[in-house]
């Protein structure tokens, strides 16, 4: 919204004034010097044509060279004055001249660069990594002092335990078994809850919080989870803060291959599609890379080993926060692919008008000066670009948090690095080292990918030809030697020039069906020529293929079950110009009879009608053209002077389908096509999802309180707690089941409480003597009424109405 439509829009406002005020003579501020007749070229240089494009004319006077009188004029500055170029232009000359040393010693740089980057540590920050002054890091260092650092990051295991008939014991068992791992210093706690559902180990490692060892220790924890279930019967899970953060940092670096190979993957389709070349994106990717390495590697120089850290007041040196390499790749990915699309844009549209000004003709020193312009013309505005980025996140290093340092640090250094040494250094090196096949894609390739002309050159051929073939034409179809040139070599057709004015008729023949469906193919914009000149109502093409293809319709006749239906189908639209493949197929009379019947119709719909048809028989079409009142009749004639027939006359039907009709096939992949083969995979997977959904799943969530009030009893020296076990039963069912109902184990005053405020939806309660009266069938159970009940449920339904479900 704001570059592509609001700046565009202030531009409009500010017309000619964005370029600045105009700069008073050099004699206007100095009286000293002589002024010159402005309209008298200095001696010494070439005399500016007017004609000739700026970026055009240092090429042109390299080719023409220095005027042979070179004599200073009275009053000019000296030679070295005026000969005197810009930093940019010798930096890009000093690289371009060395381009293999170049390259060695900028990758060599940043590969050492980046060899810390490998002890690079994540965790999410603490208070040990606050400032000295702070009250919570005071703390955490005399805990750390005085108890073990381990103290700062406790580990918790907790499990279920209602089965267990003495939940004490089992809890001590499983804590001295816990305390054995390496890496535990203590095992605090290890003990049931109050009402022994529940059992939880309190486990204090040997080292801190954000200690790689920590982490270990969470894993080896989580190994012995099958060990701990087959010996002692209860799933224990670790969890605490310690061990969430050691997850998020897990999860955190794990996803940074997938969202590299995403971005890098994405920047060479992209890069590919604009700069119509496989190194240069592979070049960019490969820079983009290297910077983020040497950025990480500067960051663990830094804040894991402590190099210049006293210079940046750093406080402690340590594991960095977690979130840090996956910032710095997103936001230096769109900076780098920033600076690479500012030169290497240049550099293309150098290049490719170098080649123009040769007759395509590419030698090694066009790709090269191509460069060294594209560069110097550049470089100033990616010099700007990266020096605020820099200083905008530079801004933070010194006096900022704590957890914001390491990724000021990474992009401030990520920026200097890629602007300054990858794209200002290696980008032109590597191109200078590639020279003219840097800009090499396989032609297959080239067919499949949309264009995009960043190099400006259809808006410079349009206004180039703005006045051809003269000013205010009243031709509706202009060509002048145009061809086509097939993929494979054969050239379908060649040297055609025509004219037809509005309301006129072209009929196109020959002994190959190919090269007449190519040509009516391309005046209707289906096919764009390869050389030569054509409009189309004023539209260039294939600059202007878009518009024509809207304006034009098709029909293609031969083989077709109802001619008649195809000429009305072609009309429907805006069509201004009708190309009708294949005219004289039409043989049946009915079927001749309707076809210049729709002509006839569609002429007085649309008086500037031009048709353009195709016909192996010329006499049978102008003949039909004729009934349609259509007498005068353009015919042009592509069978090639004493050449064999390529193909016989009668080739119709399925046999008609050539090369040249699968190119008309194709059509420009658009953004909504793209939009839609991404939005695609996403429609079917939520479409299998909702198909393969757990019905039950769809209910809506209801949460239910189980309060077990029973006592466990005695039975030939066994104990027997059946309140206990239903309550397992209920929660472990609903966990391995799935279901709507999400149980809680609670207390007689927090399942009212929660009934009440609509908490809890549903509360089961085991009465008192619920065991005894299960072993012994004669006694009564004890309820809150004082009558003999087996359970007590009660409910509330979603619109807060009690009720028993």
């Amino acid at each position: 919204m704001v570059s592509l439509t609001l700046t565009p829009a202030f531009l409009g406002f500010a017309k000619g004034r964005v370029f600045g005020w105009k700069r008073r003579g050099r004699a206007q501020r100095d009286p000293q010097v002589p002024q010159r007749d402005t309209q008298v070229p200095e001696r010494g240089r070439p005399q500016r044509d007017p004609q000739v494009p700026e970026r055009g004319r240092a090429q042109r006077d390299r080719d023409e060279g220095p005027a042979p009188d070179a004599a200073p004029a009275a009053g000019d500055p000296p030679r070295s004055a005026r000969s005197r170029t810009s930093f940019a232009a010798r930096w890009v000359g000093l690289v371009t001249r060395h381009p293999i040393v170049t390259t060695v010693a900028v990758v060599a740089a940043l590969g050492g660069l980046a060899i810390p980057a490998t002890s690079l540590a994540l965790a999410l920050p603490n208070a040990g990594m606050l400032p000295a002054t702070s009250e919570a890091r005071q703390s955490y260092d005399l805990v750390g002092e005085h108890f073990g650092p381990g103290f700062n990051g406790p580990l918790i295991m907790t499990g279920t335990i209602v089965t267990s008939n003495d939940p004490l014991t089992l809890m001590q068992d499983i804590g001295k078994d816990v305390e054995k791992l390496p890496g535990v210093k203590t095992v605090a706690l290890a003990t049931p809850n109050a009402t022994a559902d529940t059992g939880i180990v309190q486990i204090i490692p040997t080292t801190a919080p954000d200690d790689p060892a920590t982490a270990d220790l969470v894993r080896e924890l989580r190994a012995q989870h099958d060990r701990i279930l087959d010996q002692y019967g209860v799933d224990m899970k670790v969890t605490g803060f310690t061990a969430v953060a050691i997850d998020i940092s897990d999860r955190l670096g794990g996803a940074l291959l997938p969202f590299g190979i995403f971005v890098v993957g994405l920047s060479l389709i992209l890069l590919t599609i604009v700069f119509r070349s496989i190194w240069v994106p592979l070049k960019a990717a490969a820079g983009y890379l290297l910077s983020v390495a040497a950025a990480f590697g500067v960051v663990s120089l830094v804040f894991i080993h402590g190099v210049g850290a006293e210079l940046l007041n750093v406080t402690k040196v340590g594991p960095i926060i977690s979130f840090m390499p996956i910032v710095l790749m997103g936001v230096l990915f769109g900076l780098a692919m920033d600076y690479e699309v500012f030169l290497v844009s240049r550099m293309r549209e150098d290049y490719v008008h170098g080649r123009r000004r040769r007759d395509r003709r590419v030698d090694r020193q066009v790709a090269t000066d191509a460069v060294r312009s594209g560069f110097t013309a550049s470089a100033r505005v990616v010099t700007a670009a990266a020096v605020i980025m820099f200083a905008v996140f530079a801004a933070f290093i010194p006096e900022g948090d704590s957890s914001l340092k390491p990724i000021a640090l990474g992009l401030a250094a990520g920026i200097a690095i890629d602007a300054f040494l990858v794209r200002m250094t290696l980008v032109p090196a590597v191109m200078a080292l590639l020279g003219a096949k840097a800009w090499w894609m396989p032609r297959w390739l080239d067919r499949v990918l949309p264009r995009f002309d960043i190099e400006g050159e259809a808006v410079e051929r349009e206004i180039s030809l703005a006045e051809w073939p003269e000013p205010h034409t009243t031709a509706a179809i202009v060509a002048e030697d145009i061809e086509l040139a097939a993929h494979d070599g054969v050239t379908l057709y060649q040297d055609i020039s025509v004219r037809v004015e509005a309301g006129g008729s072209l009929l196109l023949t020959g002994v190959d069906p190919r090269a007449t469906r190519a040509l009516a193919l391309t005046i209707a914009g289906r096919v764009g020529p390869t050389g030569g000149r054509l409009k189309v109502d004023g539209h260039l093409l294939p600059e202007r293929a878009v518009w024509v293809r809207a304006h034009a319709g098709v029909a293609l006749l031969g083989g077709s079950a109802d001619p008649a239906a195809d000429v009305r189908r072609a009309l429907r639209r805006r069509t201004r110009l009708l190309v009708v493949d294949g005219l004289d197929a039409a043989t049946t009379p009915g079927g001749r009879d309707q076809v210049t019947a729709a002509l006839r119709d569609a002429a007085s719909v649309t008086p500037g009608l031009v048709i353009v048809a195709t016909a192996d028989d010329a006499t049978r079409a102008r003949s039909l053209l004729a009934e349609a009142g259509r007498p005068d009749v353009d015919v042009v004639d592509l069978t090639p002077r004493g050449a064999p027939p390529l193909f016989p006359l009668c080739l119709r039907g399925d046999r008609m389908r050539l090369p040249i009709e699968r190119a008309r096939s194709r059509r420009p992949v658009t953004w909504l096509t793209l939009l839609g083969v991404l939005l695609l995979p996403v429609l079917i997977g939520g479409v299998l999802v909702a198909a393969l959904y757990n019905p039950t799943e769809r209910l809506d969530a209801m949460s239910a309180a189980i309060v077990n009030n029973d006592e466990p009893v005695t039975v030939d020296g066994q104990t027997v707690p059946l309140g206990r076990q239903l309550t397992a039963g209920l929660v472990k069912g609903s966990d391995d089941v799935p279901s709507n109902l999400d149980w809680t184990i609670s207390n007689t005053d927090d399942a009212e409480a929660g009934l009440a405020d609509g908490t809890y939806q549903a509360v089961i309660t085991i009465p008192e003597g619920f065991s005894a009266a299960a072993v012994s069938p004669g006694q009564e159970l004890s309820g809150t009424d004082g009558t003999a009940q087996a359970g007590d449920h009660q409910g509330r339904d979603r619109a807060g109405c009690p009720g028993d479900r």
